[in-house]
């Protein structure tokens, strides 16, 4: 509630009053707020003979916009073919407007590298993810019931860590690894990536064996 004196207003006079506010970063895109103002004055009415009043109102209709970021690491930048990678993904809103759930990141692992497991760092949200195929992987931020949240504005989510495996066949070689994050309040999908070195590594062996006693003049046979 605002009030303001504004002392004595002459006949026929009028006072403008600006009143700065701000909407709650929380408030829905599409949501409609009111705003009534009252004027009362102890000076009566001339049809009531009651003090005077009057009163009026305003509306705006509420647009939510999120402005999301991304961030992605890996504590894995050398790998070899065979072994595993690991990528953490930090996403953050820098508003003005909470990111309306679903917030949703989606993990494409490069070719060569399978999907095999997601964990969250801090809370309470968590992070749900999936993936059909193995590479394209899908998180939502969700409660601890499982309900899609949303991400207020000026705060980061936990942390989502995603461990993939990499295929034995790949060779030496530079991928990369991009992520993008979406919300029904975000323009855009903002994204970014990580590389990965493979490293190409074998660890060759060999035995050679002979087969029975040896004779002299004659053909003998070893295994290798």
């Amino acid at each position: 509630e605002v009030r303001c004196e504004l002392g004595i207003i002459a006949a026929g006079g009028s006072v403008d009053v600006d009143v700065v506010t701000t909407v709650r970063a929380s408030v829905p895109g599409g949501s409609r707020i009111v705003n009534t103002a009252t004027a009362t004055s102890t000076t009566r009415d001339i049809d009531t003979g009651a003090p005077a009043t009057a009163t009026d109102s305003g509306a705006v209709d509420v647009v939510a916009v999120s402005a999301l970021t991304i961030d992605k690491t890996t504590s894995t930048p050398v790998v070899r073919a065979g072994e595993t990678a690991t990528f953490t993904i930090e996403v953050g809103d820098s508003g003005p407007s909470d990111a309306a759930a679903s917030v949703v990141i989606t993990d494409i692992l490069p070719e060569g590298l399978t999907y095999l497991s997601s964990s969250t760092t801090g809370g309470p949200a968590v992070w749900s993810c999936g993936s059909a195929d193995g590479r394209q992987v899908l998180c939502e931020l969700q409660d601890a019931e499982g309900a899609p949240v949303s991400l207020a504005a000026g705060t980061s989510a936990p942390d989502l860590v995603i461990v993939a495996s990499v295929s034995a066949a790949l060779t030496a070689q530079v991928v990369t690894n991009v992520a993008t994050v979406t919300s029904p309040t975000a323009p855009g999908e903002p994204e970014d990536r990580v590389d990965v070195e493979i490293q190409a590594v074998a660890d060759l062996g060999i035995t050679k064996t002979n087969l029975g006693t040896p004779t002299a003049g004659e053909e003998y046979v070893w295994e290798i």
